[in-house]
């Protein structure tokens, strides 16, 4: 029976390729169990663990006493508690680097933005301040027109100014007021 091996992601290659070698279907294909403990993901797991495949040392006496064994054993509980509790700190302040560099990075994209708030705000205001510029210019033109034609149409034995469709007319004068409106 053949079947095809799906892994969850975010497992090594080291991994899976381990797992394939020893599922293979042909007893010959298989890695061999000796070969297990020289694959690459079993020597980086010792290595990050601090274990060590090699067994303890032989006792120099054939009779070694009980007590001895349980302080042998007590002390390699202890080692391996302390390999565990240092990958466990490792892990831990690998995570407190990511979180930290993630933190910056979103500081640095939050300044970014800012600045281009800034910026952005910067060329509205100046646009703004062009448009009102323009349209003061475009204003005093048209009151510059509207004097020249004003004077073009001062009739000098009259003391009324045609403006178009409102007649500004100044009664019993005798200099001549103009009177011109404001703009």
């Amino acid at each position: 029976m053949r079947g095809v091996i799906r892994f969850k992601p975010g497992l090594s290659e080291e991994y899976k390729d381990l797992v394939n070698s020893i599922l293979k279907y042909e007893t010959t294909d298989r890695l061999p169990l000796i070969k297990v403990f020289d694959h690459p993901w079993v020597k980086n797991f010792e290595k990050k663990y601090n274990l060590s495949k090699a067994p303890p040392p032989k006792s120099k006496s054939p009779g070694k006493k009980k007590e001895e064994k349980k302080i042998d054993k007590e002390k390699f509980l202890a080692a391996q508690k302390e390999a565990e509790m240092k990958a466990a700190e490792e892990d831990r302040k690998q995570r407190e680097k990511e979180k930290e560099k993630k933190r910056e990075e979103l500081e640095k994209l939050k300044a970014q933005r800012e600045a281009e708030l800034v910026a952005l705000k910067q060329k509205q205001l100046e646009e703004a301040a062009k448009r009102k510029a323009a349209e003061d210019e475009k204003r005093k033109k048209e009151a510059a027109a509207m004097m020249v034609k004003a004077k073009e149409n001062l009739n000098p034995d009259d003391t009324t100014i045609n403006f178009g469709k409102a007649d500004y007319v100044e009664e019993n004068t005798v200099d001549k007021t103009i009177m011109i409106p404001m703009i």
